[in-house]
């Protein structure tokens, strides 16, 4: 765009933005100087709504006055817990979590293999998209973010639909595709992108896009490590990049059923190409001679994320802001980074009610739940949360940290995934699949029933598997085989293993007597020898105890 067309985009975005700051800006900075106050009515207002829903009759909602009878009322709840009532609704219809019914299902990764829906109905979508608005909106007043055009990196919107025909798909997807117009206006990416099944094609085409905008000024992904993976394919496909940006085409781009939405946004750009192959005679050019406007990478930045961000630091501009996307899950919006100049993320409590138990007395089997008012600065805490949308005293399993406060609210920061589930790149892999994925690939090879441990390896951006065998020779493809277990258990593994965010696995055979030697050193630090429990699935950085005398060297 030029001329009068850029002026009147301009001019949009900027009357978009006063909008914003007026109508979500300013009642969002008056809930945070009370968040107890807004919380309680946001309490109010979910118990009121669905009191005739099947669950809030049966918890007596219409009776329920404040937060201490609801915890009465209300036990805490996993999903298992809630399932029935939530496949109830989606496909029957009938009010089982929600009076209002759901628009949209989030699709995650199940603890045993089915994929969870998170429901999400058109007041909770509003508060969705409400959250991302004042991340917006905050990017604009503390940063360069929108001084150019963002690489706006998301899911696809809709993947599948009940049989009721209600989308499911990936949040980020859907809130992409709804933001305002002129918003929209500066993403490179066309929503029918995230759609392309071929995830070696999909890569591509982004590497292309993003290669033929000259002034992007912002990148913006949930997971750096999609970032590493465009560093990868520029430096590897580097000269069909350029051929591809000179002619406008791409190889089977025209046989996809949505492959016209992309093709028309991809225009032939020879002065551009013929610009990238003098900066790159010598290979690829660093990022900042590629998009020397390029002043934010907004990403997520605590948990395992903190790996990939570090490798993909090699190759930002000096001087670039990393700016923190919050705290988010398919089942809610957690945080809103209210200040990206100090990445303070603020609970997003205008559509989220929370509630925290301290880490150390949950893990110890008690703890008292805690509102955000309650909260200490400097402790760890997992969090559950009431939505919108139906999920209620939810358990999260995840992990906070109170970092700050922001006036009258604390900030809080993403530490890791709780224990029996890890997270590398998203795809929360369960302890429960984790069991079944070794012990099915053991019994098809007649291995019995072996210890073994799965290491969340964030370094690698792989797993480990430690498995105690008779003979080195029983691990030869061990661990092709078990990947390809646990991505039939695990949507989200398989996935991250088919983009490349995940590495592949790798076994390591443990000799006869690793598994004696662990429980000793672990009831020597402490563990009770008859309470014994081992938890097969944990972070490599959490693991107390050296494999290495122990390893066969077998692979």
């Amino acid at each position: 765009m030029s001329g009068l067309a850029d002026r009147i985009d301009a001019a949009a975005f900027t009357l978009g933005m006063s909008l914003t700051d007026l109508h979500l800006w300013r009642p969002f900075q008056r809930a945070l100087a009370d968040p107890a106050k807004a919380q309680a009515a946001l309490l109010k207002r979910i118990l009121r709504d669905n009191a005739d829903s099947a669950f809030g009759r049966r918890c007596g909602f219409s009776r329920i006055a404040g937060m201490a009878e609801y915890r009465k009322a209300v036990p805490a709840a996993t999903y298992a817990d809630l399932e029935p009532l939530i496949r109830e609704q989606a496909e029957t219809g009938a009010p089982a979590l929600t009076v209002a019914p759901p628009i949209f299902y989030a699709r995650t990764s199940g603890t045993v293999g089915a994929a969870k829906l998170a429901p999400i109905t058109k007041a909770g979508m509003r508060a969705l998209i409400d959250a991302q608005r004042l991340f917006a909106c905050a990017q604009y007043r503390h940063t360069e973010t929108f001084a150019g055009r963002i690489l706006a990196i998301s899911g696809s919107a809709v993947e599948d639909r009940t049989a009721r025909g209600i989308p499911i798909g990936a949040a980020t997807g859907a809130i992409h595709a709804a933001m305002p117009r002129p918003v929209r206006r500066r993403y490179v990416l066309p929503p029918a992108l995230f759609a392309v099944a071929d995830y070696d094609l999909r890569n591509y085409l982004l590497a292309l896009m993003a290669l033929a905008a000259p002034d992007l000024s912002c990148m913006a992904t949930a997971n750096p490590s999609t970032l590493l993976r465009l560093h990868g394919l520029i430096e590897t496909k580097w000269d069909a990049l350029l051929d591809d940006l000179q002619s406008g085409r791409v190889a089977g781009l025209d046989r996809l059923e949505n492959g016209r939405a992309i093709m028309d946004r991809l225009e032939a750009d020879p002065g551009r190409a013929r610009a990238l192959r003098r900066m790159g005679a010598g290979g690829a050019p660093r990022w900042a001679e590629l998009w020397p406007g390029l002043r934010t990478i907004a990403t997520w930045t605590g948990g395992s994320c903190g790996y990939a961000l570090g490798a993909l630091k090699a190759h930002l501009p000096d001087g670039i802001r990393v700016a923190e996307m919050g705290y988010q899950a398919s089942e809610c919006r957690g945080t809103v980074n209210i200040d990206p100049r100090r990445n303070a993320c603020v609970p997003a409590l205008s559509g989220t009610v929370f509630e925290f138990v301290e880490r150390g007395a949950r893990d110890a089997g008690g703890g008292d739940f805690l509102s955000l008012d309650e909260l200490a600065e400097g402790r760890e805490y997992y969090v559950y949360v009431t939505t919108l949308d139906g999920l209620y005293r939810y358990d999260m399993n995840d992990i906070l940290r109170v970092d700050g406060r922001y006036g009258a609210t604390p900030t809080l920061a993403f530490v890791q995934k709780g224990r029996g589930v890890t997270s590398i790149t998203g795809e929360k892999l369960s302890e429960a699949q984790a069991l079944a994925a070794v012990q099915a690939t053991a019994a098809a090879r007649g291995l019995g029933a072996p210890f073994f441990l799965l290491l969340a390896d964030e370094q690698a951006a792989g797993y480990r598997l430690l498995i105690e065998l008779d003979a080195a020779a029983q691990a030869s493809g061990l661990a092709d085989a078990v990947d390809r277990a646990l991505m039939e258990r695990n949507i989200e593994y398989a996935s991250k293993r088919r983009s490349g965010r995940l590495h592949a696995l790798d076994a390591v055979a443990l000799r006869p007597g690793a598994a004696a030697a662990y429980r000793r050193h672990r009831v020597a630090r402490g563990q009770r020898d008859a309470q014994f429990k081992v938890l097969h699935l944990q972070y490599a950085r959490e693991l107390d105890f050296d494999f290495s005398t122990h390893d066969t060297k077998g692979r």
